[in-house]
């Protein structure tokens, strides 16, 4: 992947973000900062109650220097397997 390249043959810049794994009584559940909706004039970010949910916030808010970044916990979200844009996906008509 950080070979790839954009189509007019520009370098990708990517962002790397850590997650971490929430266990169950049966399952792994991975907790992903990657699951974000970027909206009109903000972005919505899942958070998990862990120290790393910061740093990912800083993150989020360089790369979207003209929205407002916002932390949305989803500690409960995740037991569905998906949080924000999982979620997003499912509006009905």
């Amino acid at each position: 992947m950080k070979k790839a390249k954009l189509e007019n043959g520009k370098d990708l810049k990517i962002i790397e973000l850590q997650c971490r794994k929430i266990f169950g009584s049966t399952e792994c559940l991975a907790a992903s900062y990657a699951n974000f909706i970027i909206l009109n004039k903000c972005v919505l970010v899942p958070t998990f109650n862990d120290a790393k949910d910061r740093k990912a916030l800083s993150i989020f808010e360089e790369c979207f220097p003209g929205r407002k970044v916002i932390g949305i916990s989803c500690i409960d979200f995740i037991w569905g397997f998906g949080t924000l844009y999982c979620l997003s996906q499912q509006i009905p008509q």
